[in-house]
């Protein structure tokens, strides 16, 4: 489905910022081991050196206020709290945020402090936030023509906006 898509866009690239290390791994929609019955989170990325785990989700609300951001991250932060909780009980420090982006293109407030976080580089950095919009106002416009014409924009097999 486009929106799976469209999520995905986002979290693909931030996957590839995020610079994994033997000591810092990133699981991505995988289930947190030793935590039966919670959702997956889109992004975790574990430091067993430092005992430091950053969980991360991403979510894209219609972006008709600014309370619609601050909605989505209070959500997101209530939904992932037991796993947040989990890591705390065995000794990790824990960072757990929402990276928001804006079915329009907007980007959430407290998403720089999560690039931070991440250690993202300062160029990349800028150029990461104008491909991530234009891969939301890409794919909210296929989604939009979609609905109106119930003619499906994109193929499966040949998907080139993964570049």
């Amino acid at each position: 489905m486009s929106t799976t898509k469209r999520h995905n866009a986002i979290q693909d690239r931030l996957v590839r910022a995020f610079n994994a290390s033997a000591a810092r791994t990133v699981r991505t929609n995988h289930s947190v081991p030793g935590l039966e019955g919670s959702l997956p989170p889109n992004f975790v990325t574990v430091n067993k050196t430092c005992k430091m785990v950053a969980i991360i989700d991403i979510t894209m609300p219609f972006e008709n206020r600014y309370a619609a951001f601050q909605n989505a991250r209070q959500e997101k932060q209530k939904k992932y709290a037991p796993v947040a909780e989990h890591y705390h009980r065995h000794g990790y420090s824990v960072f757990l945020e929402a990276f928001i982006v804006g079915e329009l293109g907007g980007l959430g407030p407290t998403n720089e402090k999560i690039i931070n976080h991440l250690k993202v580089g300062r160029s990349y950095c800028r150029l990461m936030r104008k491909l991530m919009v234009s891969d939301v106002i890409c794919w909210s416009c296929d989604i939009y023509i979609q609905q109106l014409s119930v003619v499906r924009q994109y193929q499966d097999t040949c998907d080139t906006r993964t570049v």
